[in-house]
């Protein structure tokens, strides 16, 4: 819901796509609150919200493997250093939540490897094309498996 909003605050300006592994019953899944949300949410706002030359993508990807859900969040935006100077330019202070947010979910997740006796994992990676031209970014975060 969150993401049908965001297409009508940009005019549809964006495409995006959820891939859930076959293996998962998204019925009997539980997935801890707000795990997910404050990426996409800088995929829209941090990344995709300034391209000019490109329309935006974001790809949500669930996969599940050796009692671990996997999500990826993927998006073909400016990238995060491209961001935050242009959060900078604008003086601005919407760049300094982001870190914010990344700070909440490594403490979340560290307190979730904690109760379910499985570390979790979260990596962040600003991808590139071959020419070595930002072309967005990748955020991974792996959870124990919870039923």
């Amino acid at each position: 819901y969150y993401i049908d909003l965001q297409l009508l605050r940009f005019n549809n300006n964006f495409d995006f796509s959820f891939d859930i592994d076959k293996n998962i019953n998204i019925e009997n899944i539980k997935v801890p609150p707000m795990l997910i949300q404050p990426f996409v949410e800088n995929s829209i706002e941090h990344g995709i919200k300034n391209l000019t030359d490109r329309r935006g993508k974001i790809k949500i990807k669930i996969e599940f493997n050796d009692k671990t859900l996997c999500y990826k969040i993927e998006d073909n935006g400016i990238g995060f250093e491209m961001a935050k100077n242009i959060e900078a330019s604008m003086k601005t202070s919407d760049y300094e939540k982001q870190s914010l947010a990344v700070s909440i979910t490594k403490d979340r997740l560290k307190l979730l490897g904690k109760k379910k006796y499985k570390e979790s994992r979260l990596k962040i990676i600003q991808k590139k094309n071959e020419k070595g031209e930002v072309n967005g970014v990748l955020v991974k975060i792996c959870v124990p498996y919870i039923i």
